[in-house]
């Protein structure tokens, strides 16, 4: 009888060959080791595609509100919609600017300043919510004669007519107000005041809410000249020349004005049309 080689049978299992096997009971093949960490990975990725794909397109993330302020004759819807159209835009076409996410403050501001009259913009995002403090450039004076209402450019010239709205809206603090001592017929592109009257009348105007003075109006006794009596929430008037230097008023103003602060007397007007020359009474 021919024996079994048993040390052939060990050589081959340690050398790493297939051992010696019944044909009639082969071995059940081992499962497949990366079959369920497979399973695993893909079941996660298509959760977390899923996930990102809700926080970027549903509704929990989405810029929701917008508040404006700072506006004097800008109307805060018309910002707000314009606001919204930026907001509705996408980046690379995939990506919605009004998610929290994506929005780019920086873009929004300078269409605003390109699409409005602004000195500044500033944008600030929390939570759901845009908040927009702007300032605006008030780049024209309304102008009262007898009971017409019209807008002056900086150069002087009547810009336009007043809606009913506007004449129905008390324009003070909105824009200065210049009100026609004598009413005269007047018409859309008169010119009434001299180059730089009006840019000079906003600075003084500014500079006299710098000093805590809300103006109610700039009266002319004469508009082909440059002097304003100035009425506002003081008790005495400011008389104001419009083509002398403005921070030279109202530096002379500020000073006379603490000096009779505590007076007993009250002043009726401050006149800084002269320089150091200032007459009060």
């Amino acid at each position: 009888m021919i024996r079994r080689n048993f040390k052939r049978f060990f050589a081959a299992k340690n050398a790493g060959l297939p051992g010696v096997g019944n044909p009639l009971f082969p071995k059940p093949k081992p499962a497949n080791k990366y079959f369920w960490p497979a399973v695993g990975g893909l079941v996660a990725s298509t959760l977390t595609v899923t996930g990102l794909a809700a926080l970027i397109y549903g509704p929990y993330l989405q810029l929701d509100s917008i508040i404006i302020n700072g506006t004097t004759t800008l109307t805060p819807d018309n910002i707000s919609l314009k606001l919204k159209e930026e907001l509705a835009t996408r980046h690379y076409l995939i990506l919605p600017n009004g998610h929290q996410w994506f929005f780019e403050a920086e873009k929004a501001e300078a269409m605003l300043q390109s699409n409005f009259p602004l000195k500044s913009v500033e944008i600030q995002k929390v939570g759901d919510t845009l908040t927009v403090n702007l300032v605006e450039d008030i780049f024209m004076v309304a102008f009262k004669s007898g009971e017409e209402l019209y807008f002056v450019n900086p150069d002087g010239a009547i810009l336009r007519v007043a809606t009913p709205e506007e004449k129905a809206a008390a324009l003070p603090p909105l824009m200065p107000t210049i009100r026609e001592k004598t009413a005269a017929p007047r018409a859309v592109g008169d010119q009434l005041f001299r180059p730089g009257m009006v840019s000079n009348l906003l600075a003084f105007d500014q500079g006299l809410k710098a000093q805590g003075i809300a103006t109610s109006e700039f009266v002319s006794d004469d508009v082909s000249l440059p002097w304003f009596t100035v009425t506002s929430d003081k008790p005495y008037a400011i008389l104001f020349d419009a083509l002398r230097d403005v921070n030279e008023q109202l530096t002379v103003l500020k000073l006379v004005a603490d000096e009779y602060a505590t007076a007993e007397d009250p002043l009726s007007y401050i006149d800084v049309r002269f320089g150091t020359r200032v007459f009060t009474r």
